[in-house]
């Protein structure tokens, strides 16, 4: 992107500065004016001040959320600079998180990222469970950069941490009822305070459900949502030095469709690389109307989702100097999910997986705090076992009357688990000086067990019983693990072109194990300098990690056989050095605060994602990134309030091979665009009558791309979403009407994509259309 663009849009962000408000603050001030708030966050494992700690953190408070219509977690990238959010299918199936550059979009249920979720102090491995809804939390904290010292797994680009609002010493609780667009129904509400002298508890839920609102030409409109969560907290003060938490939550997720995609057209060119063509796919079809939320979808699929834990949070004041906390956790989700891959009336692909996992963590952890030092020390248990499905149902038309059929199908098993030690000490080397240093080592041991085999009817073409897919057979006979009856050798990967004779011929590959065992380390230090109370200035020199893996591909293992020599199915952990220096500053006299941080990534043996044909791949290459982010917030007088931030960044991924298996180029970052800017603006206007609140808020993202290997099918332009919100509170602050609209100008977008040009066409995902909502809430 160019300077001069780059400039325009932090103009356009000045200009439109808004501010993350909480409309309760009004009702706290008599003459409308709403001063910051002082933001609380444990991004060290402990209380500080959002300003007292030098970290490049944003922190939005559950009510700020709230008013901002952020009801899953996936919402957050339109306000958080430097991060990306969304799901490789639309419909929160499996999400992804990216934090400056640093991602996995690898949508495979049994791949961790490099960018954590903790929820309550643990961390969530699966991305299959990390696009929860997001209901009664006190606050979310992202962290930018690696956080592999303190908190270790898999931090390397940095982290996002909801922290769910506890029962409390008073009675209190809400209840909000939103309706909106495509009969969107959406309940949410809690109840806690305490129970007796030595307990308090708080239960929470919500359900959200909406009609599709992409048009399906064949049948059910698609992309309806049905969620359910629901939470209990118990807080148990087992003596004055001594208290318990125990939290359980469950989440239910059960769509009567799964991913739909917009089809285009696409072929493959130069380099191998895929690009959109004037024509129709391989099967005769072509998308016409234009309208890319509406398609001829031929079936719908589904996504049915559950997922339960349950964690108990022990902390022992051993002394007003040393803490001990010990956080144990258990996490269950499966899932099933088919998708109609080729999103056309034509039944050509369909994508079958299925998830049941858990995992089990544990934490115990020494925290001190002396005159000047402050210091944490723990060690870190994680268990995952999964067992794992995914399959790929080919039909292909031959034109004759008959059609071509397989059927691609894995199952696997993988364990990890995973042993650390951490520490970190900071100390004052005088009232203006603080110095940081903390290190973490771990070994991650990681073990896989694939099958992958093709089924079908054998002889092609002809007419196949595809009601009949339960009982095929593996196409190609086996004698001692040795495929017979099989010329030409070839493999499931081969099926998705046709030889000269019109006859396909399919092969079985089996992976009996793979296993691997990685000792790394992660590491820190800081220098932190108060140049005044209201200013800290940090610097900083990080080392982030994450651990290998294994790729577990869909449509058979092709070159990834080790009997030609060419293993793709391991890859190795990835480090990044990341530099950083940054500026915490409150101005105005409190009225104001700026803060900034600039960085760049030395990024080695980085897991880049790779979409191949109809599988994924992550392989390592090296990369680098640079960049810097702002966030300004203010309040201006006069019931007036606003934030900008903004995000500058450059990546490139080096040396990354071009489909035509010779070429080498330098390719960008996935979900890593040049420049994003949010902004929300607020106004309020109070009385003895109560306070009417107003607020406008946009963001721009820049062009970015979906795949390690630029397609140009795999790219999307810029774009600019703009919200709207105004609500009445009563003067006793107990009720709050309000209406709101999403996406104001009904923007198309779009969120992802995939290149299968190798089919005849390429798969886009695009954002939701305008949406309009109205809700009441009582506070009690």
């Amino acid at each position: 992107m160019s300077i001069s663009k780059q400039v325009s849009g932090l103009c356009v962000s000045t200009a439109l500065a808004g501010s993350m408000i909480v409309a309760a603050q009004a009702a706290d001030n008599n003459d409308g004016s709403l001063l910051l708030e002082e933001i609380t966050v444990t991004a060290q494992k402990r209380e500080q001040s959002l300003q007292s700690v030098g970290v490049s953190v944003t922190a939005l408070s559950g009510d700020q959320m709230r008013l901002l219509s952020l009801k899953n977690a996936e919402d957050l990238n339109l306000h958080v600079p430097g991060l990306q959010t969304g799901s490789f299918s639309g419909d929160k199936s499996v999400s992804f998180f990216t934090l400056r550059g640093v991602g996995q979009n690898d949508f495979s249920d049994h791949q961790e990222t490099p960018t954590a979720i903790y929820v309550d102090g643990s961390y969530v491995s699966f991305p299959g469970a990390t696009g929860l809804q997001m209901f009664d939390l006190e606050r979310v904290e992202v962290l930018r950069g690696p956080q592999g010292t303190l908190y270790g797994r898999n931090a390397t680009g940095g982290l996002v941490h909801f922290i769910s609002r506890r029962p409390g010493q008073e009675p209190n609780g809400y209840i909000n009822i939103q309706a909106g667009s495509y009969n969107m129904v959406r309940a949410e509400g809690a109840v806690g305070g305490p129970l007796s002298d030595a307990v308090r508890a708080r239960i929470a839920g919500v359900h959200n459900r909406h009609d599709g609102y992409i048009e399906n030409r064949l049948g059910k409109d698609a992309r309806e949502d049905r969620s359910t969560s629901l939470r209990g907290i118990v807080e148990v003060d087992l003596s004055d030095e001594l208290m318990a938490t125990f939290i359980g939550r469950y989440n239910r997720v059960d769509h009567a469709d799964g991913g739909v995609y917009q089809h285009k057209p696409s072929r493959t060119g130069e380099f191998g690389l895929g690009a959109v063509v004037d024509d129709v796919d391989f099967a005769g079809y072509r998308d016409t109307d234009g309208d890319v939320l509406a398609g001829a979808f031929n079936p719908l699929g589904f996504i049915d989702k559950e997922s339960w834990n349950a964690s108990a949070t022990f902390e022992w004041q051993f002394s007003e100097a040393v803490k001990f906390t010990s956080i144990t956790d258990y996490l269950d989700v499966q899932k099933s999910y088919m998708e109609d891959s080729d999103s056309s009336p034509t039944e050509l692909l369909q994508f079958i997986s299925g998830q049941d996992s858990y995992q089990f963590t544990q934490e115990l952890r020494l925290d001190g705090t002396q005159e000047r030092i402050r210091w944490t020390a723990g060690v870190y248990y994680l268990k995952v076992d999964g067992e794992y499905s995914s399959s790929i149902w080919s039909v292909w038309p031959l034109g004759d009357g008959t059609v071509a059929v397989a059927d691609s199908r894995n199952r696997f098993t993988q364990e990890t688990e995973t042993f650390s030690a951490f520490g970190q000490i900071e100390y004052d080397l005088n009232e203006a000086l603080t110095l940081t240093v903390g290190g973490r080592w771990y070994q991650d041991k990681k073990s896989i067990d694939l099958v992958s085999r093709c089924f079908g009817v054998p002889g092609y073409p002809q007419a196949a019983d595809l009601s009949a897919r339960d009982q095929w057979e593996p196409v190609i006979t086996f004698e001692n693990g040795v495929a017979v009856d099989n010329p030409g050798g070839a493999s499931c990967i081969e099926f998705f072109y046709f030889p000269d004779d019109g006859v396909k011929q399919l092969n079985e590959h089996e992976i009996v194990s793979r296993a691997r065992k990685d000792n790394e380390w992660a590491g820190k230090v800081q220098l932190d300098w108060r140049a005044t109370e209201d200013i800290l200035l940090y610097a900083s020199v990080s080392r982030g990690t994450k651990g290998g893996g294994f790729n577990a591909p869909i449509d058979g293992l092709g070159d990834a056989d080790p009997a030609v020599g060419q293993d793709k199915v391991p890859f190795d952990p990835e480090v990044l050095i990341s530099y950083e220096v940054g500026l915490k500053s409150t101005l105005n006299d409190g009225r104001t605060r700026l803060n900034m941080a600039a960085f760049y990534y030395d990024y080695n043996d980085f897991q880049a994602f790779n979409f191949v044909g109809l599988t994924q791949f992550q392989f390592n290459a090296d990369a680098r990134i640079y960049g810097m982010e702002a966030e300004l917030v203010t309040d201006l007088g006069n019931g007036f309030n606003l934030m900008a931030g903004i995000s500058l960044m450059d990546s490139v991924v080096y040396d990354v091979p071009m489909p035509d298996t010779v070429t080498v180029r330098d390719q960008d970052l996935v979900l890593a665009p040049d420049f994003t800017a949010n902004a929300v603006f607020v106004k309020t206007w109070q009385g003895d009558w109560g306070t009417v609140a107003a607020q406008i808020d946009g963001a721009y993202v820049d062009d970015q791309v979906f795949n390690t290997v630029n397609h140009p099918t795999v790219q999307a332009d810029g774009y600019f979403l703009m919200n709207a919100r105004i609500g009445y509170t009563n003067a006793g602050g107990e009720w709050e009407f309000a209406a709101y609209v999403k996406n104001l100008t009904d923007k198309r977008y779009k969120q992802y994509g995939f290149d299968v040009s190798g089919f005849g066409y390429s798969l886009d995902v695009y954002g939701p259309p305008r949406w309009y909502g109205v809700e009441a809430n009582y506070a009690f």
